[in-house]
């Protein structure tokens, strides 16, 4: 563990120090970002800062009706999937770690902790090189496994490639990420190659945004930590069906911490062998004075895989976003 924390010897040496022409320019935050309710669930993202306003807590968690004979006692219930927790080493605006803990549960009432992951950043000149992260696993039996690994960073101006390898004697077991970039992520590719079995590939692809602002970029960790993201996978019952389809697949939306500006078009590609349809999403924009979007309608446009590119499906979906007064 000592080698871990050196690591933090290498946190570049920014403050939250702050010009008063900078502070007169400063954006109310982002405190939540939530969707639609379907069928008595909705899913949200709440972000926590401390005084500094840094970025202290990024927590996951879905809402169910619970319903009851009498409905005048229905309510609503909190179930949390995932808390992001970031630490700071005195007054630096940069985080020295990120702590993940993830939640399962039984289907049954119980839940557990699944997993902790603590990500120690490592960077040399301002630039994010290298994650050395220690794992924590717990089974729903009570089993523990602890372990480390490692993720490497290559960055230039417009590029990010983030690379986990996890292969040992047994055969390759690796995770790759890739972004290509402007103002805004053009290009998004994740990959997983693992020893048993050929992995999977998916694809994003960015094509027009607004020139308003997005809020994520507002946020302390947006400068340094570039690959970070909120994302929402959604099953095709959570999405509004605009007409008869034969899905199997929901869709996944992404808001990148780096982007400037909030995308209006994106394209989502799957392996053809895993999935029968491609995603087209537009997005459109309800902004405040502050020209922050607060409303989102998403279309999601189902497409067959292969030459053909045939329409199959469409629905909607709506994100709210608001913001600490």
């Amino acid at each position: 563990m000592k080698r871990i924390f050196s690591l933090l010897a290498f946190l570049p040496l920014i403050t939250i120090a702050q010009s008063k022409k900078n502070a007169s320019k400063i954006l109310p935050l982002i405190e939540s970002i939530c969707t639609d309710t379907i069928k008595g669930k909705y899913q949200e993202t709440v972000f926590a800062y401390d005084r500094f306003n840094r970025l202290i807590r990024i927590v996951n968690r879905n809402g169910h009706l619970q319903k009851s004979n009498n409905t005048s006692t229905n309510r609503w219930v909190l179930d949390t999937t995932s808390i992001q927790k970031f630490g700071y080493v005195l007054d630096q605006s940069v985080p020295a770690y990120n702590k993940t803990i993830s939640y399962e549960s039984n289907g049954k009432g119980s839940k557990w902790i699944a997993s902790t992951d603590t990500y120690y950043f490592k960077f040399e000149h301002g630039i994010r090189v290298m994650d050395s992260v220690v794992v924590k696993q717990q089974s729903s039996n009570g089993k523990t496994e602890t372990g480390s690994y490692n993720t490497i960073y290559e960055q230039t101006d417009t590029t990010i490639r983030r690379v986990t390898d996890f292969s040992d004697s047994n055969g390759s077991d690796s995770y790759v990420d890739y972004l290509l970039f402007h103002e805004n992520v053009i290009t998004e590719d994740n990959s997983h190659s693992l020893r048993s079995h050929a992995g999977w590939t998916k694809n994003f692809t960015y094509t027009k945004f607004d020139n308003k602002i997005n809020p994520l970029a507002q946020l302390n960790i947006a400068p340094i930590l570039v690959n970070e993201k909120i994302s929402f996978s959604f099953e095709k019952e959570e999405l509004i069906r605009l007409n008869e389809h034969d899905e199997e697949e929901g869709t996944e939306v992404n808001w990148h911490f780096r982007n400037q500006n909030n995308a209006l078009r994106s394209t989502s590609k799957r392996d053809q062998r895993d999935s029968q349809a491609n995603d087209i999403n537009s997005f459109s924009y309800t902004y405040n004075q502050y020209q922050l979007p607060v409303y989102c309608t998403i279309y999601v446009k189902k497409i067959s895989t292969g030459s053909s590119g045939s329409f199959r499906s469409g629905f909607l979906k709506h994100i709210s976003f608001r913001y600490k007064k």
